[in-house]
């Protein structure tokens, strides 16, 4: 994924993305590669097993955690959740495009 990419999706510019960038590639996170169809362009590698070795004993604990806390809900009642959430993240990112596109101007 390039710079501009994450940019978009993050909804940083890509001014944020690039320091963002520039911390992961000097802990070790990410590497910068030169796209082999387009020699102009950067593309930012993660280093998934630096990641998973750092990352995963707290994703594990937390996956753990909210396997408790889903198990105290109904199937019902987790429909209805998941629902508010999609509706909420609808929304979000749709104020998020919209900020974008006002900054742009």
């Amino acid at each position: 994924m390039t710079a501009g990419e994450l940019a978009e999706h993050t909804g940083l510019t890509t001014g944020a993305i690039t320091g963002v960038i520039d911390r992961l590639e000097k802990t070790g996170f990410v590497k910068r590669d030169r796209d082999p169809d387009d020699r102009r362009k950067v593309v930012i590698v993660p280093d998934q097993q630096k990641a998973q070795k750092v990352f995963g004993p707290v994703f594990g604990r937390l996956i753990d955690q909210m396997t408790v806390l889903y198990d105290q809900f109904s199937p019902e009642e987790l429909d209805t959740i998941c629902s508010y959430m999609e509706k909420t993240t609808v929304l979000i990112k749709e104020l998020v495009q919209e900020l974008g596109s006002n900054n742009k101007k």
